[in-house]
């Protein structure tokens, strides 16, 4: 069991949040659910999307972005720098600067990111 109280919990996700919005990131706050995330890519993506298979979150989380009008399969460097949107799972994130942490060699994350 977690030795950080829900009040600590709270305040580090909320300044979490501050701290990517304020970086110009766009901020959802989803259930951990296939579709729920599928409609919140929706509501904030449009264009050329490219997804990294997930490392570090169950797979079957994504599995539902791949039905997304937009999404490219193609792992070239000249179609992934071409894309306006990346998804990627992260293993940790910066509460003080909304900053997310990837592994940047699983599947093109580092360029899809």
């Amino acid at each position: 069991m977690s030795s950080i109280s829900s009040a600590v919990r709270l305040d580090l996700l909320l300044q979490f949040e501050h701290g990517a919005r304020t970086a110009g990131a766009s901020v959802e706050r989803i259930r951990s659910s296939a579709a729920e995330l599928r409609a919140a890519v929706e509501r904030i993506a449009s264009g050329k999307i490219a997804i990294a298979e997930p490392l570090d979150l169950p797979a079957e989380l994504f599995s539902e972005l791949r039905h997304i009008s937009g999404v490219v399969t193609e792992r070239s460097k000249e179609t992934l720098a071409s894309c306006d949107v990346g998804i990627t799972d992260a293993f940790a994130g910066i509460a003080r600067t909304g900053s997310v942490c990837i592994t940047v060699d699983h599947d093109y994350a580092g360029a899809i990111s």
